[in-house]
C-alpha cells in the first residue's frame, strides 16, 4: 500500500506555457441525462473546465437542451440523441476526452453511446450509470475497455463497484485494495474505488491510497466533480494512473478548503484555491 503522495504525480501537473493556448489543452465532452437529469453532468463538465481544460462541451439531449443552456456561459453545448452520430461530432468538434455517466440514466442507450465512446480516438472517464449500465453484462464492458485505443478510469463507489465486478460491500481495507486491483488487472483500466480512504489501481502497479477527503465530502455530485477534474487532467495530457491520483488528491483538498456544510456546487470555487495554492507551489 502506497499513500498518494503528490511527489508521484506533481511534476505531471499540467502547467500552460506562456505561448500556449486553449486548443493545446484539450476538449472535454461531457454527456448529459434527460430533462430532469442535468445537473450532474454541469457539475462535471465545470470540475473539467476548472481544472484547465481548454474546451468543455456538454452533450445534451435535445429535450434538455434549453435547461443546460439556462444554466452554461464557458461551456459550450450540443445536442446528442443518436449514440451513432457521435464519432462525426466528436471528429468535427476535435473532442479528446469523453466523461460518460453522471445523471446519464441507466440501460441501453447509455449502454450504445458508451460501445461508441470506447471505439473512438477519445481517453475515456466512466461513472455511476455508465457503469451500473453494464451490471449485466460486465464482461462486454471489459472486453469493450481492453480494445479501447486510451486506457480509461473508472471511478466507482463501493456499491456501483459490486454491480460491476461482483462481491458484497465491505469497509475491511485490506480487502477493498485486493479486489480494485484485481478490477483494473480484470478490465484493463485505472480503478478509482471512492471512500473515505480512496484507492488508486493501475493495471500491474501498487495500490496508491487516498487519505486527504474530509466526510462532508460525501455529499450529493461530489463524484460527479471528481470525475469531471480526472478528465481535465486527462485532457491536458497528464497520464491515466497519474491523473487519477492528482485529481482524487484535488478533490479531497478542495473539500478541506470549502470545510463543513460545503455543498457539491462550493467545490468549484474551493477548488480554484486549491489550483492557485498548488501552482505556487510549483513556481516556487
Amino acid at each position: 500500500m502506497t499513500n498518494n503522495d503528490l511527489k508521484f504525480w506533481l511534476a505531471d501537473i499540467p502547467v500552460p506555457g506562456r505561448y500556449g493556448h486553449k486548443y493545446h489543452r484539450g476538449h472535454v465532452g461531457v454527456f448529459s441525462g434527460g430533462l430532469a437529469s442535468t445537473g450532474a453532468a454541469r457539475l462535471a463538465a465545470g470540475a473539467a473546465l476548472r481544472i484547465g481544460a481548454g474546451l468543455v462541451t456538454l452533450l445534451s439531449p435535445k429535450s434538455a437542451l434549453l435547461t443546460n443552456a439556462s444554466h452554461l456561459t464557458a461551456i459550450m453545448l450540443k445536442a446528442l440523441d443518436d449514440p451513432h452520430e457521435l464519432p462525426s461530432l466528436i471528429k468535427k468538434r476535435k473532442i479528446d476526452t469523453l466523461v460518460s455517466g453522471p445523471g446519464l440514466g441507466v440501460g441501453q442507450h447509455t449502454v450504445n453511446l458508451i460501445t461508441q465512446a470506447l471505439s473512438l480516438d477519445c481517453a475515456n472517464v466512466l461513472d455511476a450509470d455508465a457503469l451500473t449500465s453494464f451490471s449485466n453484462d460486465s464482461q462486454t464492458l471489459f472486453s469493450l475497455l481492453k480494445q479501447a485505443k486510451h486506457q480509461s478510469i473508472l471511478t466507482p463507489h463501493m456499491g456501483e463497484f459490486c454491480r460491476l465486478f461482483g462481491g458484497s460491500n465491505t469497509d475491511n481495507l485490506d480487502q477493498r485494495i485486493e479486489r480494485a486491483v484485481a478490477a483494473s488487472m480484470q478490465s484493463g483500466s485505472v480503478i478509482v474505488l471512492k471512500g473515505h480512504q480512496t484507492i488508486i489501481a493501475a493495471p500491474g502497479q501498487p495500490a496508491v491510497i487516498s487519505q486527504n477527503a474530509p466526510p462532508w465530502l460525501a455529499t450529493a455530485g461530489s463524484g460527479d466533480v471528481l470525475a469531471g477534474i480526472i478528465a481535465g487532467l486527462l485532457a491536458q495530457k497528464m497520464p491515466p494512473q497519474k491523473a487519477a491520483m492528482a485529481g482524487v488528491w484535488l478533490h479531497g483538498e478542495a473539500g478541506n478548503h470549502a470545510g463543513p456544510g460545503l455543498t457539491s456546487e462550493d467545490l468549484d470555487q474551493a477548488l480554484h484555491q486549491v489550483i492557485i495554492k498548488l501552482h505556487n507551489d510549483i513556481s516556487n
